[in-house]
């Protein structure tokens, strides 16, 4: 019993200098990840927040220069209709009318 009571008295002594070593690989890791991520969230912010900045200052900037924005001009194309039944021809290339030569 004696030996027992000095085999705790001496583990009690020595507990407070004992040292568990973690491994620092999870911390980097973790905060690179946290980094990587708060980096990619306020790219993505500061991306929409310039769209949206050019898209509303165009007309003033435009007016500052000078600058008459170009009229676009739709063009109309021609409705492409395809042969439809279990006969249909199907080529896999497009034919050439003369219209487009």
């Amino acid at each position: 019993m004696k030996n027992n009571k000095q085999d705790k008295e001496t583990e009690l002594e020595f507990s407070f200098v004992q040292e568990k070593v973690k491994s620092k690989t999870r911390r980097r890791v973790r905060k690179i990840l946290i980094g990587t991520g708060c980096t990619l969230v306020f790219a993505v912010i500061f991306g929409f927040v310039a769209r949206l900045v050019f898209v509303k200052s165009e007309g003033l900037v435009n007016t500052i220069l000078g600058i008459t924005p170009a009229p676009t001009e739709q063009v109309k194309r021609e409705e492409v209709k395809l042969p439809t039944g279990a006969g249909a021809p199907v080529s896999p290339t497009p034919t050439v009318t003369g219209k487009d030569e």
